[in-house]
């Protein structure tokens, strides 16, 4: 199963956009709805990243620290 996840993963990379692209969407997203192709391609984007999948973390982070109370 594990072998199968990891070429799943390796597969997926190869084809979906590189982080450098993705970045801007991640911020985009919390300030407008995403299209269905652009919320597909972030999910795949992130399940194949783990970079991405903390900076998404780290930016729902500080948009709470900042939230008036």
């Amino acid at each position: 199963y594990q072998r199968l996840k990891w070429q799943l993963i390796v597969f997926l990379a190869r084809r979906l956009p590189p982080c450098n692209l993705m970045v801007p969407l991640m911020s985009e997203a919390r300030e407008r709805p995403l299209t269905t192709r652009e919320k597909i391609t972030l999910k795949l984007h992130l399940f194949t990243c783990e970079a991405c999948r903390r900076y998404v973390a780290q930016i729902e982070k500080m948009s709470q620290m900042v939230k008036p109370a």
